[in-house]
């Protein structure tokens, strides 16, 4: 087949799997939401298809229900990637996917320790039948075990490299599980379900799996082991076509035949005698169908065989057509050049020489020459001396490089010169077309000033914010008094040495406390109403004498001055606090006091 008709065939079975997966994975919410609510309401259907059966657990239907929710967040986030969305999808399907991981481990944990983490009945009661001795809620072994494959997959799947063939493994490990429970219920095994002390897995459960080992493998049908079945080829048709029904149909047959054997209407060496025969029929059927399937692709490829032979004489007509285009491609140059006469932009040509062949009225404009002042003369004429080398050099490099066009100036500004001599910037992008064997570049120049001009001033303005907050800085971290800025919530958010040495902490200490940790609790009402203040805009600062533990467990005495500072549209971000340490003149006042109380008792005395 050729590249075009590939291209027809792939991408639409690639489209229509992904499809498939999007679908499953509403399916698989909606499943979850309908076995919670079968066990909110106690609908016995909902939670168990048939009585005696293995009921899905309400962990389980969890499971299923973040399976489908990370699955749909996938392919919604692999569409707005197409539209230029944002990765925060991404992380929520990560999470999401990590819950389920989260879960499976701990029930996995719960039966290898023979603990009860108590994540079985989080949700709501789940009794278990009389006479059972499953642990309540939990759900079985192997259950767990598929949601730790698929909770796997789906998080490696959300990564932005994954790894396909371990997602596409560990999805496919997870529907093994469900399918091997699935055939314990055709065959009426035990030992593929519930056994001994353990919850078995529920009909509906090992369909689910199925469902969501599907969806997973079919989100990316063209990476990985996919691949064996999502692609044009002979093997892949084959495999699209037998795979299906080598699934389905042996296990259909032989539950057929044990069905028999459970009626007593043979022998169990009958029901053998009977699988092996249709085994024979069965695979002789699938051989023949695969010969006769191969036989119309080979038919179907000799005639692909002659279409390209007709495809090849149109090519030979089509080489000839293309040099009488190379001919029409002069005059379509020339029409080009009247329509870029009326570009606002300046658009320049010159030759091989650099000598000027286009001068449009944009290029008036902006350079001050008319076209006949112009024309012939070289290129240099427009540029600054101290450009003029450098932009040959640069020209003569691009004329022998493969591409066709250009940005310049990617590196360093560039610069145009009038024809009064005066500079200005100037952005330029060039272009390079072979027209008669000789080469023509076209220069599209746009006059910048007034953009330099504004990158300057704000490049000016930054500078000045720059120095601006290092003298902030610098006055900060050198004060003598203590300083700090702290949190809407009281968290400090910077402090320099000079508060560390107050309090005792260092600065990674301070940092992981507030200032309520610190201040005594006598002081907390004061500091917090002047915070409520300052936030509601009834004042613009205050002082507050308070005081504040140290860290070997003493008061320290301190004044505080706060204020807040808030964004451009009025927001509070933060408060400005001011400490200093006011101890020797509180221990002053106390000895004033007490002086003053010692004078009072021994004038009374004397009287």
């Amino acid at each position: 087949m050729s590249q075009g008709s590939k291209d027809l065939n792939y991408f639409p079975l690639t489209t229509q799997l992904q499809c498939f997966s999007q679908k499953i994975s509403l399916v698989l919410v909606l499943v979850g939401f309908t076995v919670i609510g079968g066990w909110a309401l106690d609908i016995a259907v909902l939670k168990g298809i048939l009585l005696g059966l293995p009921t899905i657990r309400v962990n389980t239907a969890v499971g299923f229900l973040l399976g489908g929710t990370s699955l749909r967040l996938w392919h919604w986030e692999l569409n707005r990637k197409k539209t230029n969305g944002t990765e925060k999808i991404q992380s929520l399907s990560c999470s999401v996917a990590c819950l389920i991981v989260l879960i499976a481990l701990l029930t996995l944990i719960q039966y290898g320790f023979n603990v009860n983490l108590g994540i079985d009945q989080w949700l709501m009661q789940q009794p278990e039948p009389l006479g059972s001795t499953a642990a309540s809620g939990r759900m079985a072994p192997n259950t767990a075990l598929a949601f730790l494959l698929e909770g796997l997959a789906l998080l490696l799947l959300s990564l932005p490299r994954p790894h396909d063939l371990a997602v596409q493994g560990m999805a496919l490990g997870a529907g093994i599980l469900g399918f091997l429970e699935l055939l314990g219920y055709v065959y009426g095994s035990a030992d593929l379900y519930p056994t001994g002390s353990f919850t078995g897995m529920a009909v509906h459960t090992a369909i689910a799996f199925l469902l969501l080992s599907s969806g997973v493998l079919c989100a990316r049908p063209d990476r990985g082991m996919m691949l064996l079945v999502n692609s044009d080829s002979a093997g892949s048709l084959m495999a699209r076509r037998l795979l299906p029904l080598a699934i389905v149909l042996p296990p259909l047959l032989g539950g057929l035949s044990h069905l028999g054997y459970q009626w007593h209407l043979y022998t169990e060496e009958v029901q053998a005698t009977l699988a092996s025969i249709c085994d024979i029929l069965l695979f002789s059927g699938l051989i023949g169908w695969n010969s006769y399937m191969l036989n119309r692709l080979d038919s179907h490829r000799t005639g692909a065989e002659q279409s390209l032979q007709k495809v090849n004489a149109q090519l030979q007509e089509e080489l000839h057509t293309r040099k009488q285009a190379e001919e029409a491609l002069q005059t379509s140059q020339e029409r080009f050049a009247g329509i870029l006469e009326i570009a606002s932009d300046a658009v320049i040509s010159v030759d091989e020489c650099q000598r000027i062949t286009l001068f449009n009225q944009g290029a008036e404009k902006v350079f001050g020459y008319t076209t006949s002042e112009v024309l012939n003369q070289p290129l240099d004429l427009l540029l600054p001396m101290r450009f003029a080398q450098r932009h040959r050099q640069y020209v003569s490099d691009f004329a022998h490089s493969p591409g066709e066009a250009r940005r310049m100036a990617e590196r360093s500004q560039i610069f145009g010169r009038r024809k009064d001599g005066t500079k200005f910037p100037a952005e330029a992008s060039i272009s390079k077309l072979k027209v008669g064997g000789k080469i023509v570049f076209t220069a599209f120049v746009r006059d910048i000033s007034d953009a330099y001009r504004q990158a300057e001033q704000r490049q000016r303005t930054e500078e000045t914010l720059r120095e601006s907050e290092e003298r902030f800085r610098s006055a900060f971290d050198n004060a003598a008094i203590g300083m700090a800025l702290v949190a809407i919530d009281g968290r400090w958010l910077k402090v320099n040495r000079s508060l560390c040495d107050l309090v005792g902490y260092t600065e990674q200490e301070l940092l992981s406390l507030s200032f309520q940790d610190i201040t005594h609790p006598e002081d907390i009402d004061a500091d917090l109403s002047y915070a409520r203040q300052l936030l509601a805009g009834e004042i613009r600062s205050y002082q507050l004498e308070k005081r504040y533990f140290h860290a070997d467990g003493h008061v320290v005495w301190i004044l505080l001055s706060g204020s807040l500072v808030r964004d451009a549209q009025g927001n509070p971000l933060y408060f400005i606090g001011q400490i200093q340490d006011i101890s020797e003149r509180k221990q002053a006042e106390k000895l004033l006091a007490l002086q003053a109380v010692s004078r009072w008792i021994g004038k009374n005395s004397t009287m």
